[in-house]
């Protein structure tokens, strides 16, 4: 098992200011190059499933505005924007087992032992243009408005060259491919009043939108009954209200900040592990709210020179307003699966509307602090801890009734000494040894296939207890 990573970018930004207006060009140009191989089915075991893939992608955009600086009330932005983009995937598959890994004669040069393997592209060309009107109405009161416009086109292919004539029979999987041709058009509008109570205090309200681009599968499998709607979803959209306050008090002692707000996600997307197809997809939630609020702030007292104290509190209600998920390998009539609910496909689903979205506790909490202090001859030492707070949440975006995970309590610590040019620190984090799931997906070839009810679930843990030394110098 690896995983090979790389990944590069560079950015170039240009400023030209001329009479009231500013014009800016900033250019980027991306590349990441991934490489793994791993048990497909998560098991260590001979007869296994074993994958290995690469995959590239790579962008390129320039991006021009022009900003203007009039003394009056009124000032604008106007922007356009081009970006291309190309992914590049390739997938290698051996079952063992099952007569799987018999020596196939007929087989292309090279894949002999190979189950199945994929080839997949997308081309992507994006523009956008886009402006903002700033309206200083008083000299607390000020008003923007502005709307983006999206036009994406993306063209998929996706080849399947080879299948072992096993998997032909066992699974329906076959040679052969299909190619798909998207395009999206998306209005963004947003706007945001902001007032100043006083020097130390701003009161603002804002409507705002979001957009993120619909795309290909390019890892899916190919079947005799696949067809292009199996591979591509839908770009995901949110717009909604927020109203806040930012403020330094006490003569700038404290930091007090705080927000609510409630947005609506249409088609929200959503990774997807299918384990009889043994495989990752994108698919689309029907839509889902999410409200709440967030409190933080930082207290830094003048009569404790070197002493921050700091906190936050946050509130979120994240449910699915409409979903009917792919049911959950094993999962009976009983237990909500239906044939009559199309979920994922191709598969049977099951309806999770007014159930609580993946990853989404309802309340969660930090405090912690740090002091900074000096000893005799230029020596510098610090102290600091932060305890994090989680309320019980679904570790699966599917709502998988198995994935709930109580709520816990981590803690972080830190100590450090140095003089002039070094620095010696400890770091311990999550010194609770709390297991934190961050996400999960049922075992490939571990439920019916494995001659039991329902397949295993497999969790994305985090680190646990860690402590660490650190030694700078600076020479």
């Amino acid at each position: 098992m690896y995983n090979a990573y790389e990944s590069w970018s560079l950015n170039a930004e240009i400023e030209y200011e001329f009479g009231n207006f500013t014009l800016s060009s900033i250019t980027n140009i991306q590349e990441n190059e991934n490489d793994w191989a791993l048990p497909g089915d998560f098991a260590d075991t001979n007869d296994g499933i074993f994958a290995t893939e690469h995959a590239v992608w790579e962008a390129w955009s320039e991006e021009l505005r022009i900003q203007s600086d009039f003394d009056g009330m009124f000032n604008f932005l106007l922007g356009g924007l081009y970006q291309e983009t190309t992914r590049e995937f390739f997938q290698w598959v051996t079952f063992g087992g099952g007569g799987f890994l018999n020596w196939n004669s007929a087989a292309p040069a090279g894949l002999e032992h190979v189950t199945y393997n994929k080839e997949s592209f997308t081309d992507g060309e994006t523009f956008s243009v886009f402006g903002e009107v700033q309206l200083a109405l008083t000299d607390r009161l000020e008003a923007t408005a502005g709307v983006r416009y999206i036009d994406e086109s993306k063209d998929s292919s996706f080849v399947q060259p080879y299948v072992h004539p096993v998997g032909i029979a066992a699974l329906g999987w076959e040679a052969g491919g299909l190619t798909a041709d998207q395009s999206f058009q998306e209005w963004q509008p947003e706007a945001t009043m902001s007032y100043d109570l006083s020097d130390d205090v701003t009161l603002y309200a804002a409507y705002k939108t979001a957009y993120k681009s619909g795309g290909f599968s390019n890892g899916a499998v190919f079947a005799a009954v696949s067809q292009e709607k199996d591979f591509t979803f839908d770009p995901e959209t949110a717009s909604g209200f927020e109203i806040g306050m930012k403020s330094t008090l006490l003569d700038n002692q404290l930091r007090f900040n705080a927000t609510a707000y409630s947005y609506e996600f249409e088609d929200l997307q959503l990774d997807y592990f299918d384990s009889a197809a043994i495989v990752f997809l994108t698919i689309n939630a029907g839509k889902a709210t999410s409200e709440g609020f967030e409190v933080d702030l930082e207290y830094a007292p003048y009569s404790v020179a070197g002493l921050t104290l700091r906190g936050t509190v946050a509130y979120n209600k994240a449910e699915y307003d409409q979903f009917i998920a792919p049911c959950f390998d094993g999962q009976s009539v009983a237990e909500g699966c239906s044939t009559d609910l199309p979920g994922y496909p191709g598969k049977p689903g099951y309806d999770i509307s007014g159930q609580a979205t993946g990853m989404a506790p309802e309340m969660s909490a930090t405090a912690g602090f740090s002091y900074d202090g000096e000893l005799a001859n230029g020596w510098m030492f610090g102290i600091g801890g932060d305890v994090l707070y989680s309320d019980e949440y679904n570790a699966s975006a599917m709502g998988h009734p198995y994935a709930w995970r109580d709520s816990y309590t981590m803690v972080n610590a830190m100590a450090y000494v140095g003089s002039g040019n070094w620095m010696l620190k400890l770091l311990g984090k999550n010194l609770s040894d709390e297991m934190v799931i961050s996400g999960t997906l049922e075992g490939a070839n571990s439920g019916a296939i494995a001659g039991r009810s329902q397949a295993d679930l497999i969790g994305y843990g985090g680190p646990g207890r860690t402590v660490e030394l650190q030694l700078r110098l600076s020479l």
